[in-house]
């Protein structure tokens, strides 16, 4: 509720949504002035030019799954369901795209990602090796102790959706 208050402060025209011009203006003369166009950018993660509050939830709750955030919405709107996303598929070129960087990890050419194979791949695209492990184990969901294709799809499409 807290949080819904802060995302209230910043929604000056009452919009339900925040502009740039308006977190600029909510945030002139405090110690974070400077600051509000990048936090903009953080918060607006569906570049739309506007944060709605279930984006402040994404940034403030990134662990929490869409039923958590739907729960947290309707404490904040508890007469009004919150407004349901469509279901974002991937597209024929974002799938060709993961399909290449699979061919590109399996150094092996063995048709799956070993551990060894995504970890190498994933830590050198900047992910931590921890995190990868815990994907690993994640989108495994054959436990054949390899990706395939078909997993490591999955895998990536958080990242592009």
């Amino acid at each position: 509720m807290r949080l819904k208050d802060i995302f209230e402060k910043h929604d000056l025209d009452r919009s339900g949504e925040v502009s740039i011009a308006e977190l600029v203006r909510s945030m002139a003369g405090t110690n974070l002035e400077k600051q509000s166009e990048g936090m903009f950018k953080a918060l607006d993660k569906d570049q739309s030019g506007k944060i709605t509050f279930d984006e402040y939830l994404q940034v403030y709750y990134p662990h929490a799954n869409n039923a958590e955030r739907e729960t947290m919405m309707s404490w904040c709107y508890p007469n009004k369901a919150p407004p349901k996303e469509e279901a974002k598929v991937l597209t024929a070129e974002q799938i060709e795209e993961i399909t290449s960087l699979f061919i590109l990890y399996d150094t092996d050419k063995s048709g799956n990602l070993s551990r060894f194979e995504l970890v190498e791949a994933m830590v050198n695209s900047g992910y931590d090796e921890d995190e990868v492990e815990d994907l690993f184990e994640l989108y495994d969901t054959d436990n054949s102790n390899t990706i395939t294709l078909e997993e490591f799809v999955k895998l990536m499409e958080s990242s592009y959706l």
